[in-house]
């Protein structure tokens, strides 16, 4: 039950209903009138402003296992980045591949070896090949890496992620561009399910999918809460107030979310919505491309209901909640809206050159 039903109810128990009823118009006007309004906003930015600083790296404090693993991700990816430019600058990443030792080092005291350490491994390895291929990997380096090897013994097996590898656009595109459009055309938000229960493996396997969006860094702060039995999608859904008349049909309820501990600066405030947003939709054209019809299920929440969410559903106090989507299998036939979209020249914001 949510604080406002908790309220009601008491408010039903002690008063009667002419003082029950005054009461609530008061509420409902202060609400709605401009004070009302500004104090919502501003209670609405304190709680996001609390739940960044508290969970977030942007002001120092103790260093968890996943803020250290942000901070070593945003370095080696910085020199993932430099490995993979056109005209790569001699001698580049040296204070970032001291740093990544010192880090490594600490995170392997700490939390021990993990694939953190097995792709940071591989990154270095790539750079000490590219410098001693061109003006020679420098002794003071060589040591670092050395070091950390030993360090990690032999567990950098586990895994051949990290780095740069070859790519070539004409052979590994080949056909897709008219199969992505139609997947684009061919979706739709599905407001009526079968009501069949969505396997795990269907979903797994389109989270395998959505974990390829870009993040900022690749740090790749989101991922989803999945609900799969009646009473659990039921209450989950009952925080949502868009899924009326079709969200107990659906055969899953995912809970998209962004983990604020990857984010390092208050310039990243808002980027777990903007990581967020692409992993909903490549996980949305995951589901699509399965046969799974979908309903994004917005989570434009008060203070009060994200609240009473968290109190209601087990989920990591880190976590920002992004949105839901309602998942199921479709009719062989059913009605969906054919809602319009702006035109290109509303799309295009600035004038192409001639």
């Amino acid at each position: 039950m949510t604080i406002s039903a908790v309220a009601r109810s008491v408010l039903k128990a002690i008063l009667p209903k002419a003082a029950r009823d005054l009461v609530l118009r008061t509420r409902s006007l202060v609400r709605k009138s401009l004070p009302g309004r500004i104090l919502a906003l501003i209670r609405a930015f304190a709680y996001d402003l609390r739940r960044f600083y508290r969970h977030s790296s942007a002001i120092s404090g103790p260093v968890s296992q996943a803020k250290l693993r942000a901070r070593i991700t945003i370095d080696y990816h910085r020199i993932e980045k430099g490995l993979s430019l056109p005209n790569i600058r001699t001698g580049f990443g040296e204070a970032v591949f001291h740093r990544l030792i010192d880090s490594c080092t600490g995170y392997v005291q700490s939390y021990g070896l993990d694939r953190t350490i097995a792709v940071t491994l591989n990154v270095l390895d790539n750079y000490a090949s590219f410098r001693a291929a061109t003006d020679g990997f420098p002794d003071h380096l060589n040591t670092g890496l050395t070091g950390l090897k030993q360090l990690a013994a032999n567990y950098r097996a586990v895994t051949d992620e990290g780095g740069t590898l070859e790519y070539q656009p004409a052979r590994d595109n080949h056909g897709i561009a008219e199969h992505f459009r139609n997947l684009v055309l061919s979706r739709h938000s599905i407001r009526n399910f079968t009501g069949d229960s969505v396997s795990t493996e269907s979903i797994s396997r389109a989270l395998e999918l959505a974990a390829r969006s870009p993040s900022v860094c690749n740090r790749q702060s989101c991922g989803a809460y999945c609900y799969y039995g009646a009473e659990e999608k039921e209450l989950l859904l009952s925080f949502q107030n868009g899924n009326t008349g079709f969200g107990h049909l659906a055969g899953a309820v995912l809970l998209v979310v962004s983990d604020l501990s990857i984010f390092t600066s208050e310039a990243e405030r808002y980027q777990g919505w903007i990581d967020g947003g692409m992993f909903a939709m490549s996980l949305i054209y995951a589901l699509h491309s399965a046969g799974l019809g979908t309903c994004c299920l917005n989570w434009s929440a008060t203070v009060s209901d994200d609240l009473d969410l968290r109190k209601a559903v087990s989920i990591r106090a880190q976590d920002n909640v992004i949105m839901m989507i309602a998942v199921g299998h479709m009719p062989d036939s059913l009605r969906v809206a054919n809602s319009p979209r702006i035109p290109l020249s509303e799309v295009l914001r600035n004038q192409p050159p001639a």
